[in-house]
């Protein structure tokens, strides 16, 4: 066999190599259906929500923040794309962003301990409601005895979830923490409460929802250049949220604010 014979020959085996190789990264990437959801949380405000059978991906359009958890370990990935840091962690470690309990703690609103009734109500637009049960209506009402200020204390709440929108329950994990909300069995779309002056709140609302293909490539990673920080509230500090921090404090320390307070 000549020479140039055998260069032919290694040429096409690392062809096929190659050509076999690419064909395997991409049957890595395949395609999964999944859902894009926009919502507007009390807790959040803006968001837009990715999810298939393998990622969840929650986007704080407010505050630029990323919560991305994968299949099949499922750790957290908090990142800050602007300030280039990351905070990770297991799923079922995250309790929250810290900005998110301070939010709580002024409004009084935060939905994690309600226990709602197993049995749904079925809506005449398809969507499966679930009712705090009649043991959390009777704490709350105990609890109005003992506060000064029952404004927009819960009494009822409702929460509406899509039976046809089906996400892993590690998606359910991250969504409850992150809105403050008890977990619903399936992917919560709507949430309201009643208060004791039978006014409604609005606590989430879904504006879109939309079934689309996903690969693991539209779930955003963070860089290789971004840096881990310790805990989660440092993941929301970058230079401009110190200086607009700066500048709220800088404004407090006027003669005016201090007579006023």
């Amino acid at each position: 066999m000549s020479r140039k014979t055998k260069n032919i020959i290694q040429f096409l085996a690392l062809s096929v190599c190659w050509i076999t190789a690419q064909t395997e990264s991409s049957c890595t990437d395949k395609a999964e259906t999944g859902y894009e959801i926009e919502q507007k949380s009390h807790m959040l405000g803006n968001v837009k929500v990715r999810v298939s059978p393998s990622a969840i991906q929650v986007t704080d359009l407010g505050k630029n923040i990323i919560y991305t958890s994968r299949a099949p370990s499922w750790i957290l990935q908090v990142v800050n794309p602007v300030a280039g840091t990351y905070y990770e962690c297991k799923l079922l470690d995250f309790g929250g962003g810290s900005m998110n309990r301070s939010v709580a703690l002024f409004t009084g609103r935060m939905l994690t301990d309600v226990p709602f009734d197993t049995k749904p109500t079925k809506e005449s637009d398809g969507l499966l409601r679930f009712t705090s049960s009649a043991e959390y209506t009777k704490h709350q009402i105990a609890l109005k005895k003992n506060v000064k200020s029952s404004n927009g204390l819960p009494k009822v709440v409702n929460a509406w979830v899509s039976p046809s929108v089906t996400v892993p329950p590690q998606a359910i994990t991250l969504i409850s923490r992150l809105y403050g909300i008890s977990e619903t069995k399936g992917m919560p779309v709507r949430v309201r409460f009643f208060d004791f002056d039978n006014a409604q709140k609005v606590f989430l609302s879904t504006t879109s929802l939309v079934k689309k293909p996903f690969t693991d490539n539209d779930f955003a990673k963070r860089l290789p250049t971004y840096q881990r920080v310790p805990n989660v509230s440092s993941v929301y500090r970058s230079k401009e949220q110190d200086d607009a921090v700066g500048d709220m404090l800088q404004g407090m320390d006027t003669p005016l604010f201090r007579n006023q307070h």
